[in-house]
Parts: structure tokens; sequence; C-alpha cells
């Protein structure tokens, strides 16, 4: 729930809290879509040292799960990152 509630307000443009809920989200929920949207997040604020440590733990993540669409996602957003 916390994820869709920090998603929600990202998307309204509130990603102060946004990063308030997904941070906790992560916190509690460390799945890789929690953190690929917090990372997201960090990159829409322009704050991109957050979003590469957030990104490198959900690649890294993804890829110890194995999970192809996750690497290839949380890949291309890290690329951005950089």
């Amino acid at each position: 729930i916390e994820d869709t509630l920090g998603w929600a307000y990202h998307k309204a443009g509130r990603n102060k809290d946004a990063i308030r809920v997904l941070k906790q989200s992560v916190e509690r929920y460390p799945l890789v879509a929690n953190q690929l949207h917090l990372g997201q997040v960090y990159l829409a604020i322009g704050d991109k040292d957050n979003a590469l440590l957030v990104l490198d733990s959900a690649v890294n993540q993804a890829k110890a799960e194995k999970d192809e669409k996750m690497i290839a996602e949380t890949q291309k957003w890290y690329q951005q990152a950089l």
C-alpha cells in the first residue's frame, strides 16, 4: 500500500511526500519495484546521488532474484541516473 501511495503522491507532483512514503515502503518491504519507484522519484527531483544508490540496490536485487524483466527495467533507470 505504501508503494502505491508514494507513487500516487509522485504522480500528483507531491514528491516530498512521495519520497517519505516510498522510503518507508523500501524499509519495510525492500522489493525491487519499491526501490525502483523510490529511485525514479529521486531522479524526478534531480537527486542523482540518492537515485544511483537506490537503483544500484534494485539492480543487484533483481539480478539475485534472476528477474530478467526487472533487471532490464532497473538497469535502464540506473543508466538514466548516470
